[in-house]
């Protein structure tokens, strides 16, 4: 390492590369001032002990930036020391001016705030004002009646020193606005890096956004296609009950193309509106009884929006729930209901009550496709199901997990 090339040196950033050279600068201007104001009064003890000092800390900060290579202590160090030695000398040296002994002050408390942070600038601000408030209430009185007159060299030195601290303090200031102009354009640079990828992401999601929207849109399609095919074949089915099954089958592949629809109408891919979602579902089952029954059918939905994970299990679950009530619920000629509510439980879980006004036989309550298809699509859900049946009705009483949380 040379310690008379520091530019050369590898820097994590350009901070670390500021506060090093400030530190080596001014270490450097402290020893080079120091030594010259020693020489000027080497015969008078008392400055000369002060500017002995200062070249003390100078040289001991140097040497130790050489070896750790570590600014933080160099800063505590120089900063701590200058304002001992500026208050011990304007404290003690009452026979001679303190114009300059103020300027050391000054150029501690900036140099500290730039590369300590403001919390040590501000203790240094505190510590400047304790040490002024000591000399105006203890050591002034008798310093405006011990100074005395400077002569030409006294007064050339005290220039001097003070052009000097004048000149490292704007040196310093210098350093800070440079920094922070540099701060501000990398963040500028930055800003315009992240805006341009933004655009790109952007861009991008737009694309993805515009594929998924078409798969959903074919999807739906080729489930339509699927359905217009059995729907032709149904034609051909000798028996009402093969018709039967067939419309149980179309009616489970319609309830994932509305899925895929309302995906691909929907604004965001990945969830959809719910009580929109299961009134649509309602109208679709509907259209193949609307000739045998009139249904008032309510829902009300706690849970705003649900996945794509939860929606396809949810929506067969209702779909059976809905064909059921039609085909062993109601009776035709009567006045028929059909009321689902869905209140959020917690987090990932919410309940679903759906009633309706009619009554079933019995022995369609203990087996078919249908009942099993129900418990299976409540247990792919986690949840857990009951059913009663009372003089008002069917009631069903689950509680679901949001597969998507």
């Amino acid at each position: 390492m040379n310690l008379f090339r520091p530019s050369e040196y590898d820097f994590p950033n350009y901070r670390e590369k500021s506060l090093f050279l400030m530190a080596f600068r001014l270490l450097w201007m402290f020893l080079i001032v120091f030594t010259l104001l020693a020489l000027s009064f080497i015969h008078e003890e008392e400055p000369l002990t002060a500017y002995i000092s200062g070249i003390c800390v100078a040289v001991v900060s140097l040497l130790f930036l050489y070896v750790s290579k570590k600014t933080k202590p160099v800063f505590i160090f120089v900063g701590v020391a200058g304002i001992l030695l500026a208050h011990i000398t304007s404290n003690t040296l009452l026979a001679t001016p303190h114009f300059a002994d103020y300027i050391w002050m000054m150029v501690c408390t900036v140099i500290v705030f730039f590369s300590l942070g403001t919390r040590a600038g501000f203790l240094m601000v505190l510590a400047n004002t304790i040490g002024i408030g000591y000399f105006i209430f203890f050591n002034m009185n008798e310093h405006l009646k011990l100074i005395k007159p400077q002569n030409v060299e006294e007064s050339w030195a005290l220039f001097a020193e003070m052009t000097v601290a004048s000149f490292i303090l704007g040196y310093v200031i210098y350093q800070f606005v440079k920094y922070q102009t540099h701060a501000e354009k990398r963040l500028t640079e930055a800003n315009e890096l992240l805006g341009e990828q933004n655009e790109v992401i952007r861009e991008s999601d737009e694309e993805k956004t515009v594929l998924l929207k078409e798969i959903h849109h074919r999807v739906k399609n080729n489930l339509q296609i699927i359905v217009s095919l059995l729907r032709m074949q149904r034609e051909e089915l000798p028996t009402n009950d093969s018709k039967r099954y067939f419309n149980e089958a179309i009616n489970r592949i319609l309830t994932m193309s509305l899925i895929h629809q309302k995906m691909y109408q929907e604004k965001g891919l990945s969830q959809l509106d719910l009580k929109d979602y299961v009134e649509d579902l309602f109208n679709e089952i509907s259209r193949m009884y609307s000739d045998a029954y009139e249904v008032n059918f309510k829902v009300n939905s706690e849970l705003e929006n649900i996945g794509l994970k939860t929606i396809v299990p949810f929506g067969l679950l209702l779909n059976e729930l809905i064909s059921n009530s039609y085909k062993h619920g109601f009776e035709m000629g009567t006045p028929c209901s059909i009321k689902i509510e869905i209140k959020n439980i917690s987090n990932d879980r919410f309940g679903v009550m759906y009633s309706d006004n009619g009554t079933w036989k019995e022995q369609e309550m203990k087996s078919g496709f249908g009942l099993e298809l129900i418990d299976t699509l409540t247990e792919q859900l986690d949840g857990s199901l009951e059913r009663e049946i009372k003089s008002d009705g069917t009631h069903y009483h689950m509680e679901l997990r949001n597969l998507d949380l």
